[in-house]
């Protein structure tokens, strides 16, 4: 197999920042082919092909020759990375979180007061910030917890600026606090230069490669999955959900209000502009709550955003991790063509029996695809075609997020993406 690794030439500065078509009739072509499988399955329509969905957090980097802290950290080395997945791996769509762009150390290092290596870089009684990988391993960790506790949650609710500012900052990124607004300029610079960036290589994927990246896609999600994912944690959320109840309740419902507005707001003025998906959201909180829980905290805002999409006849696609199965009767109100979800650890089989209105995005297992044969994962997709799929409602992808160099291998991939070229049920 051809050498991989990729030579970093600095952040780059892309021509195609100003893109806003593909560049040739070919590439629209493509482009409007992956974009209508994945809508026709969404919508219960046997596809041309069965859209196949790539899962790649960080898997294209080391799959690249690149440990993650230097991919992290060049721009790149991220495109180039992203560049060699698209036109070497026969994926419809790779679903990589803005091109592989996540965890990006630079914006970290402009605020630890460094750089970021495998210790924690900056330390304040129970909130740590430790960013570091383990070269090709493709290990990767982010840890903090308790940046707001329940003692700010008014001023979360009445100035949220102010409150990550004062609150939240300074115990994420204790080395800030000594900072001169020069720093803070060059710190506020690094953030700009990663969203362009980022947008270069979002709409170069898209434009010049003809990889469907979301441009315009909105995504809503409840208040409660920003404070589980940044603001308080796993362990913290879990805590405030059981002693803090009403408080929590409240900054939730107040805050979903304003972020369901917002969102509707820039939605009815959409231009439109056709995508995999309309809008997005995340059930990752969903892991640690019980079903009471997720009434209390999902439910009412969800509702809001479900029923307006389907009064608009617009296609929702959920990124859920953990199990699904002791929430799911809530998605069992809305018709076909309404709700995609991303499925983790239930077995696909058995959600579809038991709600069968979802679009499944799954079929694929982590074991087989980093441990087993291309037979078994070729006979793994050709089971979620023929039962999951059969008339539409299936976007074939793997069931983890494939982040290690162990989570996949080439061959495995390589063979699903054959076999899907000649075989569609």
């Amino acid at each position: 197999m051809e050498e991989r690794k990729t030579v970093a030439t600095g952040n780059t500065t892309s021509m195609f920042f100003e893109l806003e078509k593909p560049v040739s009739e070919e590439v629209d072509k493509t482009l409007k082919a992956k974009i209508k499988r994945f809508r026709d399955a969404q919508q219960w329509k046997k596809p041309d092909k069965t859209p196949f969905m790539g899962h790649l957090i960080s898997w294209q980097f080391l799959d690249a020759g690149y440990p993650l802290d230097v991919a992290g950290r060049d721009y790149e080395v991220k495109r180039q990375a992203m560049i060699y997945a698209i036109t070497h791996y026969k994926f419809d769509h790779i679903n990589c979180i803005n091109s592989g762009f996540r965890n990006t150390w630079l914006i970290n290092d402009s605020l630890c007061g460094g750089i970021s290596t495998g210790e924690t870089t900056a330390r304040e009684g129970s909130n740590a910030e430790a960013v570091h990988g383990d070269g090709t391993g493709g290990n990767l960790n982010v840890s903090f917890e308790n940046l707001i506790t329940p003692e700010d949650y008014k001023l979360l609710a009445e100035d949220y600026d102010r409150a990550i500012w004062e609150r939240v900052l300074f115990k994420r990124f204790p080395a800030a606090a000594s900072y001169t607004p020069e720093q803070f300029a060059r710190a506020a610079k690094t953030m700009l230069d990663y969203t362009q960036a980022r947008e270069r290589v979002d709409k170069e994927l898209r434009y010049v490669y003809g990889d469907p990246m979301e441009m315009q896609t909105l995504h809503f999600g409840a208040f409660v999955e920003e404070l589980f994912n940044t603001l308080i944690g796993i362990k913290g959320i879990g805590v405030a959900m059981r002693r803090n109840t009403e408080e929590l309740r409240e900054l939730c419902m107040y805050k979903d209000e304003q972020n369901f507005n917002v969102f509707k707001a820039a939605a009815d003025s959409l231009t439109e502009v056709e995508e995999c998906y309309d809008y997005t959201s995340g059930l990752l909180s969903t892991t640690i709550m019980s079903r009471k829980q997720f009434e209390m905290f999902h439910v009412p805002y969800m509702k809001k955003f479900l029923d307006y999409a389907q009064s608009r006849g617009k296609q929702t696609y959920f990124w859920s991790e953990g199990s699904f199965d002791h929430i799911g009767e809530f998605f069992n109100d809305y018709p076909k063509g309404t709700v995609t979800l991303m499925i983790e650890t239930d077995d696909p089989y058995h959600i579809r029996k038991k709600y069968p209105n979802i679009c499944l995005q799954g079929g694929l297992f982590s074991d087989h695809l980093g441990s087993g044969t291309p037979e078994q994962n070729i006979e793994d997709a050709r089971r979620a075609i023929d039962e999951l799929g059969a008339d539409g409602g299936l976007i074939l992808a793997g069931n983890k997020m494939i982040t290690y160099a162990r989570d996949l291998k080439r061959e495995n991939l390589i063979a699903v993406g054959d076999f899907l070229e000649t075989y569609n049920g």
